[in-house]
């Protein structure tokens, strides 16, 4: 069952301690062998109530690694849907109220934290763990081999970067006024890949997202996300010599 507004503003002091406090956070040791994030975020939750008692707990995380929730269908993760619900980081439940999930700029993506619903807002209520996952040692247990240069860079997957956002993005802000479409193929299992590139640069207006899309909230929710993205790297990026879009500047 999704949390009521009186439970999600309840959670939101949270986010300021994180943000002051979160390498205070006692550091829990993770078993090393576990690196699937389906696995890895129940198994953090059953550890930190073994610290923080037997209560209700969540889960906060950066929204950069929110694309491992979706790695659970929907007969296990029930999402909140609220606009005003996800403005403030609720993103739903594992399901039989196993754990609520919450994205917050107050954490880092190397560390998952688990937070006590009950009592003070105190970091005697709150553990975390290395996101071991997405280190470069998960990555090559899960391989079974030693990674190369090129494997030690952090990939995205194509799954990922649909449901995050950015291929709706790049197709509605770039693509689609050039009058090209780039598209996403889900093959029989399940996995997906970019297919085709489709070329509409005889017709006037280009591809266009059908009307109802655009007005869905998830279709809003992500291009505001993205562009919050874009605007947390816009200062390193001008610094580096970039115009005032971030966009790298030809050369003379």
């Amino acid at each position: 069952m999704l949390l009521t507004d009186e439970q999600i503003k309840a959670v939101q002091p949270w986010f300021k301690e994180l943000e002051e406090h979160r390498d205070e956070v006692p550091l829990l040791e993770a078993d090393p062998d576990i690196l699937e994030p389906v696995e890895f975020w129940p198994y953090a939750v059953r550890e930190a109530r073994k610290h923080l008692g037997a209560g209700s707990v969540f889960v906060a995380i950066n929204a950069s690694i929110y694309g491992d929730v979706r790695r659970w269908g929907r007969d296990d993760l029930e999402v909140c849907c609220l606009r005003d619900q996800l403005k403030q980081g609720y993103m739903g439940d594992i399901r039989d109220g196993q754990f609520p999930i919450f994205t917050t700029r107050a954490v880092t993506p190397s560390y998952l934290y688990v937070c006590s619903l009950e009592g003070p807002v105190t970091f005697p209520r709150a553990v975390r763990f290395a996101y071991y996952p997405l280190t470069t040692e998960g990555v090559r247990r899960r391989l079974g081999r030693s990674l190369n240069k090129e494997e030690i860079r952090k990939r995205m997957t194509v799954s990922e970067f649909r449901k995050l956002g950015y291929l709706q993005e790049l197709n509605r802000r770039f693509l689609h006024p050039l009058g090209l479409a780039l598209e996403v193929v889900v093959e029989g299992g399940g996995s997906e890949k970019f297919g085709q590139i489709w070329d509409y640069r005889e017709d006037p207006e280009g591809p266009l997202f059908e009307e109802e899309l655009m007005s869905d909230l998830s279709a809003n929710l992500l291009a505001e996300r993205i562009e919050e993205r874009r605007q947390q790297r816009l200062p390193a990026r001008v610094a580096a010599g970039c115009d005032d879009n971030g966009v790298q500047k030809l050369g003379d």
